[in-house]
């Protein structure tokens, strides 16, 4: 190994920046923002045209019935999130065909769960009504909306997950635009099945699952015939039936954080409604309900935002760029405080103002402004809370995650928010959420500082991934020109040569490096986003390229005879002589190039 003088931040030239991986993150996130903002929003109208069409205790009966669909969802993030943070690692490496099976394996365990879940929960219709439901009084209202209801989770199952790996595949549109389909459709036959054909609480359930069906025949219709889409369907069962339930259980078990994440909320939305209502009464479910559709206003920023990172995050795991990951999730974290703070700012100014526009009456929204207050200091916590779950799935630290998700989501906040009722009446139940926030980041605070003092010093701080050591001799961006060809050469044989590697070796890499970048700037019309690893594997060394340019195999080209003109096909030829390795994938809609170069001598 070359000795260790640097991470590659202390040159006066080009410097590591994460402008290529953001960019790729608003890229993603416009779409994502508007599927989740899609999905959120249908939510939130669902509710608000329930309680203008029938009355505000139907909506309360519909949010009560969050515990199910919260299951369903929490099952389906459980297969979507192992399965993109797998199928991106897998990408990451270069390895395609383990990403198709993967991609062809969820595709049939999420129909296949949401089938058993709808014929399981069927057979307890009853006896889900009566449990879900707040007060004795809204027992028949839930019952009108859960046996319907159920008939959705075949399809919402299938489409959450296919909008999640569609994203993965670099689709982040045609995801948004099923979501879109399903959320709008589902408002039109809110009104018309609710408003003209009198279908009460039963007609918004078979609104929310015709909406599904129209979503996910969509996106697959669409998928199926793009050329874009880069996974493939593939016989999950062509490794035999061992290996399906090897991989099924390996991406459960890595999706498992965020689910726990999801069945807590439904378990706190029960216990919540419970212990409101023998404090408050109906009137505190109402208001608790109308918190909950506020709350799913913020989620469709925090999940559009989660929903952007995880796949880059999984991507630049896979590769190891571990600088990479920290300084991007800084960006993701500045990012979510300032949409958790902009939601707080306005909870606390127009308390009463959000409450009426759910549709609760003039005496509850005036009484209820302390509630929302109270409620909205949480926010930024639960904002967090659901970002860093997401990151410890992505990066392998799934004990973290889950230790944040119990804490958080069920071993703070229901004892507190039983002992703080019975102290403080229903006001305590909200000083419960935001205790429980406070809580779930103290445990995983401690357990972050047990977990580094237990990795012989690999790890370091609360994002629980090792630091490039010795082995990254170099770690640039830039924004590639061809003025930057010969540049980049010079400064990376000189930096090279002055972590100890033999000039012929820092040459070649040199070389290599101008030739790739000359290519880059001539096939592009503008200057394109290059990140530039040089890492020593301890045989080779490592050219690790990643740029948003046009696509660009060079392992596949083959010169036209117009390119044999400008000397394109010389860089490539000169480049293939360097290399005693190339590989190529596109990931993410990005070129990831990995280069291997011998090491003549040892200096």
């Amino acid at each position: 190994m070359f000795s260790d003088k640097s991470d590659g931040t202390f040159f006066t030239g080009y410097v590591k920046s994460g402008a290529l991986v953001n960019r790729k993150f608003l890229e993603f996130l416009i779409p994502t923002f508007l599927m989740s903002m899609s999905a959120q929003l249908g939510v939130v109208l669902d509710g608000i045209i329930v309680s203008y069409l029938l009355n505000a205790r139907a909506m309360a009966s519909v949010e009560a019935s969050m515990p199910l669909t919260q299951t369903a969802a929490a099952l389906s993030v459980m297969i979507s999130v192992g399965a993109v943070g797998h199928i991106t690692t897998a990408l990451g490496l270069g390895e395609k065909e383990k990403a198709n099976r993967i991609f062809s394996t969820v595709f049939s365990l999420s129909l296949g769960i949401g089938i058993l879940l709808t014929a399981f929960l069927f057979t307890f219709t009853d006896e889900l009504s009566e449990f879900i439901s707040p007060a004795k009084s809204m027992t028949d209202n839930c019952e009108d909306y859960i046996e319907v209801l159920l008939f959705r989770f075949p399809f919402s199952v299938s489409l959450m997950v296919m909008c999640d790996i569609v994203r993965s595949d670099g689709m982040a549109k045609l995801a948004s635009y099923s979501v879109m389909i399903q959320q709008c459709s589902n408002i039109i036959m809110d009104i018309m099945f609710i408003k003209f054909f009198g279908l009460g609480l039963g007609g918004a359930a078979l609104a929310t699952v015709l909406s599904d069906v129209a979503g996910i025949v969509f996106l697959l219709r669409v998928y199926s015939r793009s050329k874009e889409r880069t996974l493939r369907f593939i016989n999950p069962l062509s490794e035999g039936i061992m290996r399906f339930i090897s991989l099924t259980f390996e991406i459960c078990r890595t999706g498992l954080p965020a689910t726990f994440g999801m069945i807590c909320i439904a378990v706190k939305v029960w216990c919540i409604y419970k212990i409101l209502g023998s404090t408050g009464g109906v009137g505190a479910t109402e208001i608790y309900a109308a918190c909950m559709l506020y709350l799913s206003l913020l989620s469709m920023f925090v999940l559009g935002t989660n929903d952007s990172a995880y796949p880059i995050v999984g991507v630049l795991y896979g590769e190891k760029d571990y600088r990479g990951i920290r300084m991007f999730m800084r960006y993701v974290f500045r990012f979510t405080m300032m949409i958790a703070g902009f939601f707080l700012f306005l909870s606390f100014l127009f308390p009463r103002e959000f409450l009426t526009l759910f549709g609760l009456s003039d005496e509850l929204a005036s009484s209820g402004g302390a509630a929302v207050r109270l409620f909205s200091v949480s926010l930024a916590g639960v904002a967090m809370t659901f970002i860093m779950i997401y990151y410890y799935t992505a990066v392998k630290q799934s004990t973290a995650g889950n230790i944040l998700s119990l804490t958080e989501g069920f071993f703070a906040v229901i004892p507190a928010a039983w002992v703080f009722s019975r102290l403080f009446g229903q006001t305590g139940v909200w000083i419960a959420l935001v205790f429980a926030e406070a809580a779930g980041f103290a445990v995983i605070w401690i357990y972050v500082k047990y977990k580094c003092s237990h990795s012989d010093g690999k790890l370091s701080d609360f994002y629980l991934i090792e630091k490039n050591g010795s082995e990254l001799l170099y770690d640039v961006s830039l924004s590639a020109a061809e003025k930057d060809a010969a540049k980049l050469s010079q400064e990376s044989i000189s930096v090279l040569e002055s972590r100890g590697m033999d000039h012929s070796t820092a040459m070649k890499v040199g070389v290599a490096l101008e030739e790739i970048t000359s290519n880059m700037a001539l096939i592009n019309a503008k200057p394109v986003d290059f990140d530039v690893r040089i890492l020593d594997s301890g045989r080779d060394i490592l050219l690790a390229l990643r740029d948003n340019g046009i696509e660009f195999n060079p392992i596949e080209y083959q010169p036209s005879a117009e390119e044999e003109s400008d000397y394109r096909s010389d860089r490539i030829i000169v480049l293939r002589a360097l290399a005693s390795d190339i590989k190529y994938d596109r990931v993410l809609s990005l070129n990831q190039t990995l280069i291997t170069i011998n090491i003549s001598t040892k200096g």
